[in-house]
């Protein structure tokens, strides 16, 4: 059984996206620009969903909508950065709201980027690959020696 904690180091395995929309549409639209580029995906219609979603899968990196009922995208970055096993997971905001507060709320809540939609296919694979290798190369760095006291 895979839990959350376990991370496969095989590079070759399909990367996993989770995206988390209310809207059906845009959700299958994303699922296939991403399933089109060799990436596994799952889906959740709202936080609150993808939350439950994550007690049994690890996701390489979460693409995450604000709007949305029960759990909005806000709240579930909220709980994400303040799980241990959830922290390292990139997190990107899709979203059509682009106004400076809501971009804010983004990065202060913890997002790793804020694509504003509309956005094309190229833009969002080239965002989701870099994030991606950005983490995976976080994941692998060795943990900084301490030295003795500063001068």
């Amino acid at each position: 059984m895979t839990t959350m904690h376990d991370k496969s180091a095989d590079p070759s395995r399909p990367k996993k996206v989770l995206i988390v929309d209310d809207d059906d549409e845009v959700a299958r639209t994303l699922q296939c620009m991403v399933e089109r580029h060799g990436f596994q995906v799952t889906r959740a219609e709202n936080g609150a969903v993808a939350l439950a979603k994550l007690q049994t899968e690890r996701p390489d990196v979460i693409l995450l909508d604000i709007v949305m009922p029960v759990m909005d995208g806000f709240q579930l970055l909220s709980v994400l950065r303040k799980m241990p096993e959830a922290q390292a997971i990139p997190v990107i905001i899709l979203s059509v709201r682009s106004d400076d507060a809501t971009v804010s709320a983004a990065w202060q809540g913890g997002a790793t980027l804020y694509l504003p939609k509309p956005f094309s296919s190229r833009e969002l694979i080239t965002v989701l690959r870099r994030v991606i290798a950005v983490a995976d190369d976080l994941q692998e760095a060795p943990a900084p020696e301490l030295t003795g006291a500063a001068k």
